[in-house]
């Protein structure tokens, strides 16, 4: 038997080290050929989805540990409205009119393309106009927020918890706003397949939110105070993210008036109004179940959904390999590469339901013992709720997979039709399943409806278009002066 010398084992251990190490730089790859470019869109894919894990973990586990702390100091009422204002301010991030969409195309296109022009007047016209957005949004809840019965909306009880409504109302309004023009830095690295950058800093964002909560917590701050040291830490780390990316890594692409182009600004206002009426549908479809059961069920009712869509939710890992491919499969589309498509959404569907499956069967089986332990015994999950949360998280990779193709070009308009369905049909069924059913009764009606109305119709679109575009040969054409993709 040979036995390597020391030097030796060392060495190969530093090869094997150099190797992974790789795949976290550029220009491992010949972009100029089709192998090459296929390998890079992997990789890149490869680290963004690495960084997402580290996010998800921190992000986890500051989850793990802000829930009890915020459920034992404010109580399941303060806690539960929370979630309630938490759903309906979030609908203001439909403000962006999908202009936020709308660049993450623009900037995988020009990426694709070479085309370095485009990508400067897509960013500045798209911060510009958000911008301005975020100005009417912060004067339309200063003017709004005083005079509507949050009290009676919310069906809030006790007269501490009224008090608290509005301030903190306006706490996420502000921090919505604000995130609106800095959320521009998150489509151009992502556009770009250089999601890992916005994942460290996502990263970074959950350690300072739950820093924050700590300390809002320990110097006994109220539920406004709470909600913006929580709301408050995403802000900051994007504005520092923002920063970095405009005066350190792409100075070149920072948004100026200069750069603003009217051409430029009506595309991304037009495809922006597609995905805003998508994102509308996806709130609709997905995210009206806060309301609906704090309205129905009440805000304690709401606590004991929201904790149980936390535990799926910080649990999936389907997410960390299918959001990479959005910018991936707009950057083949440009470059023709529709081979490489479809191969990738199938592998993608195999891997991701296999996952999927594998963390949801557990949490099925173990979901009560362990919301009790998280809440410290305060809310015990009904196992009806944990079923129908395994069942929805399996439809949403289907979904979730062919969206991320279906988002490009003129698919992005034809899949409009169906969802739209989908939707209005699962909207619908919550009203009617909330009270027989409870808490799981909004997440099977949001099976029922995308299942019954969404599955079919996007396999069909997918495969006619991907059929249609061999037959063509090639699914767009190049931007006229763009420069050459390889030279």
């Amino acid at each position: 038997m040979q036995i390597s010398h020391p030097r030796e084992l060392l060495r190969t251990k530093r090869q094997s080290l150099f190797r992974v190490l790789s795949l976290f730089r550029g220009g491992q790859n010949d972009i100029c050929t089709e192998q090459g470019r296929s390998a890079e869109r992997y990789r890149r894919a490869a680290v963004t989805a690495a960084s997402s894990v580290l996010a998800r973990v921190l992000s986890s586990a500051a989850g793990v540990v802000s829930v009890p702390l915020a459920i034992t100091y404010l109580g399941t009422e303060r806690y539960g409205l929370w979630m309630a204002i938490s759903s309906v301010v979030a609908m203001l991030g439909l403000a962006d009119m999908g202009m936020g969409n709308g660049l993450l195309n623009a900037i995988s296109t020009a990426d694709g393309k070479s085309d370095e022009k485009s990508a400067i007047e897509s960013v500045s016209s798209a911060f510009l106009m958000l911008t301005a957005v975020a100005a009417a949004i912060l004067v339309i809840a200063l003017v709004v927020n005083p005079v509507l019965p949050w009290q009676t909306i919310f069906k809030v009880r006790t007269a501490l918890a009224a008090g608290e409504v509005r301030p903190t109302v306006l706490v996420l309004a502000v921090c919505v706003a604000l995130n609106l023009p800095l959320g521009i830095v998150d489509k151009v690295q992502i556009g770009f397949q250089e999601g890992f950058r916005n994942n460290l800093w996502q990263s970074a964002s959950a350690l300072l939110g739950l820093g924050s909560i700590i300390a809002a917590i320990h110097f006994r701050g109220g539920l406004p105070l709470l909600v913006a040291a929580i709301a408050g830490a995403p802000t900051l780390a994007r504005a520092a993210n923002w920063i970095v990316q405009f005066t350190i890594t792409r100075p070149w692409l920072r948004p100026s008036l200069r750069s603003f182009d009217r051409r430029r600004a009506a595309q991304l206002t037009k495809t922006g109004s597609i995905f805003f009426i998508l994102n509308l549908l996806m709130i609709i479809g997905y995210s009206s179940d806060g309301i609906i059961i704090a309205h129905y069920q009440g805000p304690s009712a709401l606590a004991t959904y929201a904790v149980v869509q936390k535990l799926f939710f910080s649990t999936a890992v389907s997410e960390f390999l299918i959001a990479p491919l959005w910018p991936a499969f707009g950057e083949a589309i440009a470059r023709d590469d529709y081979g490489w498509i479809r191969r990738t959404i199938r592998r993608s569907l195999i891997l991701n339901f296999a996952l999927t499956a594998l963390i949801g069967i557990p949490l099925v089986i173990y979901g009560r013992q362990l919301v009790a332990w998280w809440t410290v015994s305060k809310i015990l999950a009904p196992v009806s709720l944990l079923v129908s949360f395994a069942v929805l998280r399996m439809l949403m990779v289907y979904q979730g997979t062919l969206s991320v193709f279906l988002n490009h070009g003129d698919m992005l308009r034809k899949q409009l039709g169906f969802f739209s369905l989908a939707s209005l049909c699962s909207i619908a069924l919550k009203v009617v399943l909330v009270k027989p059913l409870g808490e799981a009764g909004v997440v099977w009606a949001t099976v029922a409806g995308f299942g019954l109305l969404y599955v079919w119709p996007a396999a069909r679109l997918t495969a006619g278009y991907l059929a249609g575009a061999q037959r063509q040969g090639g699914l767009v054409t190049h931007v006229p002066g763009g420069r050459p993709l390889c030279e």
